[in-house]
This record gives C-alpha cells, sequence and structure tokens, in this order.
C-alpha cells in the first residue's frame, strides 16, 4: 500500500504523519514500523514520538523496539548490520581527503589541471566523485568529443584520479554514500520487508541513492507514506521549472511515474487550508499567492526590524525572548533563531545571550580544525617544515596540551607562557636560537626580566621542555620509514605528554559547568585522531614526515563535531534551509540583506554548472546521472523562504543591519521588501544602544 499525503507549508503536516506512524504501530507492535526524517531534526522527532505514545498509554516514559525514527544513513545501519555479508569499512570525508591527498601527488604529472593538493582543491574533487558515484557514473563511456575542451580537460583528470579512488578502496573500504549503495543492493535482492510499515517525512527532494532506495521500499514494503508540502496542497504534474514548489513537485513527479511504470497502485490525500485562516495560513497564503493581501491584517504577526548593526539585531532578539519568557510564560524551546548565514553572528551570539541569561542551542557545525589538539599538530608541522619559529612554538605553548608536569595548575602555566613570550620578542629569539639557554641573552639587559635570575631559570627549563619534546618526536619520525613504527612513535609522544588525560579534564570541567556540547568535543576529536591514524596504517605505504603531517591536517579540516542539544529547554539557533520542526510559537530571521538572502549558492567546484550539464547531456544510460545540488538549492529559495514562514505559530519578526562589520551598507533583501509592501508593514529601528523607534 502506498500513499501520498501532501498539504499546505502552514500545516503542521510532521505532526499529522506521527500521529498515523504512532497509530500504525501501537494497532500491530509486531510489524516494525519506521518513521524516516532528514537527520537534523532526528533528535527532537524521536523525542516527539516518544511523547505520543507516552501520552496514549498515560505514562510517564515509554520504551519501544518495533517503532524506529531513522535518517537514512541510520536505516542503512539498521538493516545492515545484522546481514551475512562482509561490510566495508566506512572512510568519513577527512579519511578520503587524506586518500585523494596521496593519489594527487602520485599522479600529478599525469593531470592536465587538478595538480593542486591544497584542502580546498582536495574537497572540490572529492565533492565531485561523491556525485560520480552516487550517479552510478560511468566516466570511462563518456566521449571527450561529445564536450567542450573545458569538460573535456576536467573529464580527463576526474578519471584518472577517480579509477584510482575506486581502485584504493577496493573491497575494503566505502565512502560515506557507499552505505546506500550497499543498501540498495541488499534490499532489492536479499531483504524481505514486506511486513513493515514506512513513513517519509521533512523532505522535499531525495538525493539519487535516497531515491533508489525509496522506490525499492515503495515496491516491497506493506506500507509505505510519503508526505510532502507543495504551494496549496496539490499535486501539480504540469509544474514548471521556476515555479514555486518546483523543486518538491518535481520529486513527487518521479515518483509517481515510478509507481506507473512498475503498476504500483497509490491513494492521494490532501490537507488544504482551513476554512478560517490562522496568522500563519494568512501569511502562507499570501507569499505563495494563493489569496490576495486585501482585508488580511497581520501587523500584531510580523514585524520587521532595520537594526543599526548585527549587534544590534542580537540585542533585540535577546531582549525580545527575555521579555516574552519573563513576562508571557514562554519557554525557551519556544523560540527559533534563523539567519542565511550564522557564521556572521557567532561573535554576537553567545555572550549577548549569556548576557541575558537565555539557554540556547546553536545547531551550526562547528569545525575541528580549529581545536587546540589540532592546532598543535599544525603548528608542530610548520615546525618540521621550518624549523622553531617563534610564533610557532608560542601558539603550540597556548594549546595548554604540552604542560610541564611541575607545573599544578593552568593559571601558572598560563602566566609563564606570557612572560616567556615577551622575553624572546625582546631578545629576538627565533630558530635556531631556541636551542641555546636563556642565561646566553641575559647580558644585553634589555628586558626586565634579565636581572631576575629566579625568572630566567624558570623560562629556560620551560624552553628546554617544548624544544626537546618537538625535537625528539620531528628527529625520531625522520629516521622511520615503516608506517607502524611512525604512528606508534607519535602516539607515544601524546601519551607521554598527557594529551589524553588533559582533554579529559577539559571534558570533565565542561560537564560540571553545565556545558554539555563543549563537553562531547575532546572525547570526538580523540576518537578522530584515532581514527585518522588508523586509516593511515592501512592506507600508507611508506611514511614520510610531510606528507604525515598533510594528510592528518587535511582530515581535521574537514571534520565537524557532532552537536546534539545539551538541555531540552533552549532557543534553537540555525540556518535557513535547515529543515526544523513545527513547535516553535516565535521565529526571528535575522540577516535578511540582499548578498545573503535569497541564499544563492555559487561555490567554486572542480565541475561547475554548465560542465555537469555537458557530461549530464552526453550519457546515455538513464540509470547515470550528475546532481547539480546547487541548482537545486538556487530553485528552492522562494519555497525554502515560505518553509520559514510557516514555523511560528505566534508571532514572526524579520531583520536586517544597515551596515556590515566593515561598515560597508547593506541593503534589505528583496524577500523582506516583499513583505514589507504587500502587507504594508511599519518598519521598526533598532539602534546600537536602548533605542527602539518606529518609522
Amino acid at each position: 500500500m502506498i500513499n501520498i499525503i501532501t498539504s499546505t507549508q502552514a500545516y503542521d503536516l510532521p505532526n499529522e504523519i506521527l500521529n498515523m506512524a504512532v497509530k500504525t504501530y501501537l494497532n500491530n507492535k509486531t510489524k516494525k514500523t519506521f518513521v524516516i526524517v532528514p537527520n537534523h531534526v532526528k533528535f527532537t522527532t524521536e523525542i516527539a514520538t516518544l511523547k505520543k505514545i507516552a501520552n496514549i498509554n498515560k505514562q510517564d516514559s515509554v520504551s519501544v523496539t518495533n517503532l524506529q525514527v531513522l535518517s537514512f544513513s541510520r536505516l542503512a545501519w539498521y538493516f545492515l548490520r545484522n546481514q551475512k555479508i562482509a561490510l566495508p569499512e566506512i572512510i568519513d570525508d577527512a579519511t578520503s581527503l587524506m586518500i585523494l591527498e596521496k593519489i594527487v601527488k602520485n599522479k600529478k604529472d599525469e593531470l592536465l589541471l587538478f595538480n593542486n593538493s591544497n584542502n580546498g582543491s582536495l574537497k572540490q574533487i572529492y565533492e565531485s566523485i561523491i556525485l560520480i558515484h552516487q550517479g552510478n557514473v560511468d566516466l570511462n563511456s563518456i566521449s571527450h568529443e561529445a564536450v567542450t575542451e573545458e569538460t573535456s580537460r576536467k573529464l580527463h583528470d576526474l578519471q584518472i584520479i577517480y579509477d584510482e579512488f575506486i581502485k584504493m578502496l577496493g573491497d575494503h573500504f566505502t565512502t560515506k554514500d557507499g552505505i546506500q549503495l550497499i543498501l540498495k543492493t541488499v534490499l532489492d535482492k536479499k531483504l524481505s520487508i514486506d511486513n513493515m510499515n514506512f513513513f517519509f517525512c521533512g523532505f522535499s527532494y531525495f538525493s539519487l541513492s535516497e531515491l533508489n532506495i525509496v522506490k525499492i521500499i515503495a515496491k516491497k514494503a506493506h506500507l509505505s507514506v510519503f508526505a510532502f508540502k507543495t504551494k496549496d496542497a496539490q499535486i501539480n504534474d504540469k509544474v514548471m521549472e521556476g515555479d514555486y514548489d518546483y523543486i518538491v513537485q518535481s520529486t513527487i513527479a518521479k515518483l509517481i511515474n515510478f509507481f506507473n511504470v512498475n503498476s504500483l497502485k497509490f491513494s492521494t490525500k490532501e490537507y488544504g487550508y482551513n476554512i478560517n485562516l490562522n496568522n500563519k495560513e494568512k501569511l502562507n497564503a499570501i507569499w505563495t499567492e494563493n489569496i490576495p493581501q486585501q482585508g488580511l491584517d497581520l501587523t500584531n504577526y510580523v514585524h520587521l526590524i532595520k537594526a543599526d548593526s548585527r549587534y544590534a539585531e542580537i540585542n533585540f532578539v535577546a531582549q525580545t525572548i527575555y521579555q516574552q519568557v519573563v513576562f508571557n510564560h514562554y519557554r525557551y524551546k519556544d523560540f527559533l533563531v534563523l539567519a542565511p548565514n550564522l557564521s556572521e553572528y557567532e561573535t554576537y551570539l553567545t555572550p549577548i545571550f549569556s548576557q541575558n541569561n537565555i539557554s540556547m542551542f546553536n545547531d551550526l557545525q562547528k569545525q575541528m580544525k580549529f581545536h587546540p589538539l589540532v592546532v598543535m599538530i599544525e603548528n608542530i608541522a610548520d615546525i618540521n617544515d621550518m624549523g622553531f619559529k617563534t610564533q610557532d612554538i608560542i601558539t603550540i605553548l597556548k594549546t595548554r596540551l604540552l604542560i610541564p608536569e611541575w607545573y599544578t595548575d593552568d593559571i601558572k602555566f598560563i602566566a609563564d607562557v606570557d612572560l616567556l613570550e615577551n622575553f624572546v620578542l625582546a631578545h629576538n629569539i627565533n630558530h635556531q636560537l631556541w636551542k641555546k639557554s636563556f642565561y646566553d641573552f641575559v647580558d644585553n639587559n634589555i628586558s626586565h626580566l634579565d636581572q631576575i635570575n629566579e625568572k630566567v631559570e624558570k623560562l629556560d627549563k620551560l624552553r628546554q621542555f617544548i624544544i626537546e619534546n618537538i625535537d625528539n618526536l620531528i628527529t625520531q619520525l625522520h629516521k622511520l620509514t615503516n608506517v607502524q613504527e611512525a604512528v606508534t612513535s607519535f602516539w607515544d609522544f601524546l601519551l607521554k605528554n598527557q594529551i589524553n588525560k588533559k582533554l579529559e579534564k577539559w571534558r570533565d570541567t565542561a560537564i560540571n559547568n553545565g556545558d554539555l556540547q563543549l563537553a562531547q568535543q575532546p572525547e570526538q576529536i580523540w576518537a578522530l585522531l584515532n581514527k585518522l591514524l588508523k586509516d593511515y596504517v592501512l592506507i600508507a605505504e611508506e611514511f614520510n614526515t610531510e606528507n604525515f603531517f598533510d594528510i592528518l591536517i587535511s582530515g581535521f579540516s574537514e571534520a565537524n563535531f557532532s552537536q546534539i542539544p545539551s538541555v531540552l529547554d533552549a532557543v534553537t539557533v540555525s540556518e535557513i534551509g535547515m529543515v526544523q520542526n513545527n513547535s516553535f510559537k516565535q521565529v526571528f530571521i535575522i540577516g535578511a540583506v540582499n548578498n545573503s538572502l535569497p541564499k544563492i549558492q555559487n561555490k567554486p567546484g572542480f565541475l561547475n554548472i554548465e560542465n555537469i550539464n555537458e557530461l549530464n547531456n552526453s550519457i546515455d544510460d538513464e540509470q547515470q546521472y550528475i546532481e547539480n545540488n546547487q541548482e537545486v538549492n538556487n530553485l528552492d529559495q522562494t519555497y525554502q523562504f515560505g518553509d520559514v514562514l510557516s514555523l511560528a505559530s505566534d508571532g514572526v519578526y524579520i531583520s536586517y543591519p544597515i551596515i556590515n562589520v566593515s561598515n560597508e551598507k547593506m541593503e534589505a533583501s528583496i524577500f523582506y521588501q516583499d513583505i514589507k509592501n504587500t502587507l504594508n508593514l511599519t518598519e521598526y529601528v533598532q539602534h546600537d544602544f536602548a533605542s527602539f523607534d518606529t518609522i
């Protein structure tokens, strides 16, 4: 049985689907029921599902076995874990970049364009490889004569790198998307799912690998339910590129075409607008042009704010949330803050929210490359390449990871590092001068420390500790060619200096301070280091110090910390384009400036839009296709903003700063201007200080 359920964006479709899934499960608990959602909302959907069952059973808490809330990646692991097949080890982005680093260096004489192995270019080629892999594209079947010279040269390099990449993976490894390709094969050939129920919700688009899995499930499962939000809750089989809901309608069309070709019966159901529209439905209907604006007053629902700066924006958001919680009995979890580019607000969010005692969950992925452990490794690599540069040594000391055992606390250590930095800068100590005793410099009487023998002795002892530690490590690594021995030597260096113990201490401190997000970072960074070293041992044929450090740094540069909320009652801070739940009462859309919203992607890639279109036009096999993710995103911008406008039950705030951090003038987004003009709204002005005016 196959059902396609559609609704408007203002309708709480996820809640409807969860009700259906829970009812299906409770009617027959022996059958497995799966709710498949985007990974971004998996955690909150799990909580909502368990709450529904607990309420029905009139219990405080419940546990279930045959009802699962999963993302596509977790679905793959769920089904494959008990299969009697030899599963390849999944290598993550970081390890994939390690492999590409090696391939490019080995094949650079054969490549026409791609002979630069810096991290940015490696990431571009890796993204192209993933697209090729997901689309099951045979690059060797594409004629070079059928494409332009530029695309032909890129195809030449891509063929060499891709073939070598797949060869190196062999049967023992696969990329992050490879597990879904394996699941597709297992579902199609081996797995019986005819007694299982599947509910898909929160998607407007499926990747190629996801779509292939969905098709097999629809064909074989007992029940498959697909939920989509469209412009007017209807299915439009005449949708055209550029239409409001082109992407989601195209996804529905692909499914319906598959059902018809395979003679699969399906039913449809629509959840349209209520007769008496609430404010959320009114705004959605106006935005989608389903109804005219005339006679609809939304002045108490939609609020526009013109702010002096990004600081003023966040200050307004924090003060509004604080007042709503204190005076109107809201909870922090009732608020959602969204930005096109959240990184532009990182320096303001935490201090201003903390100043107002507002709990916050920032779900923007944090990069591992800024962690002290990675910074330490990067600077040791610099010393290996360039010698003992003062900046590298001071930076390593300031990570607080290499601390001599005679220091009983970090405060005294940091104080001495500051003194050491002043001393070496005053005496212009750099490179090989670091190997000389500090007593060799005090006769110059340049620094006030020169005549304080006790201080000089302490600083020289610290100098000797850091120089000997790093010098011994680098010397030892240069002597070794055996990969296992070299990695063991590096590992011994970390344990000897108790790096693992310091990370554990940081974790415990974060837990004691109630910062559970920060507490997860030490374990995650240490686990990734373990994995990178393990993968390096498996992949590398001969040890080379420079290459070893380059590969480690490349691996960390693409890794992110995974995050879950440390408390349930917290303001959610996220980016536009990420799927959100419909449980919020008030939504703040910040940064609504013309160069950020619509959020048009034009990210440089090894294959640009024109290259991808040329290659796709040259592929004869319908089962092979290269996805153009940027194009999908760009065509979906108005729809995505409509989703955001439909998240709040009580109010929507849209703001923009008139200047950026460089004091350059900023203009309001066309979305902001459209809403202002269409709804005839008053615009408020938020100054950098406590002044709030209307214009």
